[in-house]
């Protein structure tokens, strides 16, 4: 893995997502929890989820399962955000640039 693009919650289309990621087939796709309807209207499944999953409705839930997508949980209440903690399981893995979306 060189790339990961991490797909965190908040306001972004599906054009400006892939517009600015230029997704390519090797990058590691990370959602933050509600990330993950970002990288689903971008036409993409993650390889991992990280956070609470707090913004995840039954579908999306249902989907991860489904694909056997990796999730690291955590829970609610916690000192970190999603996003750090996201950021810090990355420190683990073989990745050498992170795009933040």
């Amino acid at each position: 893995m060189t790339r990961a693009v991490v797909f965190a919650n908040g306001d972004c289309t599906k054009t400006a997502a892939l517009t600015i990621a230029d997704i390519v087939s090797d990058d590691y796709l990370v959602c933050v929890d509600g990330g993950i309807y970002h990288c689903l209207a971008a036409g993409k499944q993650p390889n991992l989820m990280v956070g609470d999953f707090d913004s995840i409705d039954s579908t999306v839930s249902a989907l991860i399962a489904q694909n056997n997508i990796k999730c690291v949980r955590f829970p609610p209440v916690k000192d970190a955000s999603d996003l750090e903690l996201t950021l810090q399981t990355l420190c683990d893995l073989p990745i050498n640039e992170v795009l933040l979306l």
